[in-house]
């Protein structure tokens, strides 16, 4: 059996639709989701983050599944980003860092290049970018 591996362009909001991801929390977010790839053997090929959302473009073995994927990442993040910033959760008002659910397309190899090139343009295209 060949180990092909899967790759998908998942996207999820914060809480609300709040602005939320920004700077430091922003930075520890990379930092956190890097750790849990590495941890649970899946690779994040690309991710940006917006104040609101996250893209990440995540590759991964046929046999894993994807929702234990999501619902590990966030339920991670969000309970370490409040650790070290415990303010956030007085700012945002709730004890969730993420909405429910995600969105998810999935791609092939050949459709990669295309995919990357638009998650790196998120910040530009929302005005956040040089």
């Amino acid at each position: 059996m060949k180990d092909e591996r899967i790759y998908y362009h998942v996207v999820f909001t914060v809480y609300r639709g709040q602005k939320a991801l920004w700077e430091d929390i922003e930075s520890y977010l990379h930092e956190l989701v890097g750790e849990i790839a590495k941890k649970w053997n899946y690779s994040i090929i690309e991710m940006e983050t917006m104040p609101d959302h996250v893209h990440l473009l995540l590759e991964k073995p046929p046999w894993e599944d994807l929702p234990k994927i999501i619902k590990n990442i966030k339920g991670t993040t969000a309970r370490k980003i409040f650790e070290r910033f415990p303010d956030l959760r007085l700012d945002m008002k709730s004890n969730h860092l993420w909405t429910k659910g995600y969105k998810y397309v999935k791609h092939d190899s050949t459709s990669l290049p295309m995919v990357i090139k638009y998650i790196r343009e998120q910040k530009q295209k929302g005005g956040l970018g040089e």
